[in-house]
């Protein structure tokens, strides 16, 4: 105490680091916090949903933004960025048509009729037998021919 802020300065002039004149000031200030992205890749920051890159679809990300604008949202794993986010328009969302699965091929036939199979684990004796040849179910003018003529 006791000294002017000039006089302070100048004192420890020599223990102030200096920034590289590249930098952004800005990004200096900027909030961090950490989200998990959901398997939509979309997360919430602030009340506002934000799409993130696929790739990131169930993991924590970092999340650094300027307070006072969150246009602009970056996307950190570890100290690297990886990508910025960008907000969910939820009336263009809306719009877009969904997503339908693709229809399955259709199955290949396998000449195999079950129900006939089942039939003939049931009755084997009868299995022996081609379909429709029993002798009841024959039409009648077929038992006419068979008949000895007199």
């Amino acid at each position: 105490m006791g000294t002017t802020p000039l006089l302070r300065w100048q004192r420890d002039i020599e223990s102030i680091r200096q920034l590289p004149p590249a930098t952004d000031l800005r990004r200096l200030f900027f909030y961090r916090l950490n989200r998990l992205v959901r398997r939509d890749s979309t997360f919430l920051l602030r009340g506002q949903f934000y799409e993130a890159p696929p790739q990131f679809a169930g993991e924590t990300i970092e999340v650094r933004f300027d307070p006072l604008d969150p246009s602009e949202v970056e996307i950190y794993v570890g100290e690297e960025a990886q990508a910025m986010a960008r907000r969910v328009d939820p009336v263009l969302n809306a719009q877009l048509p969904s997503r339908k699965p693709l229809p399955s091929p259709a199955p290949v036939p396998t000449g195999i009729n079950f129900v006939e199979f089942l039939a003939q684990k049931q009755h084997p004796a009868e299995a022996e037998k081609e379909p429709h040849q029993d002798e009841e179910t024959k039409p009648e003018a077929t038992k006419a021919e068979e008949k000895p003529k007199e």
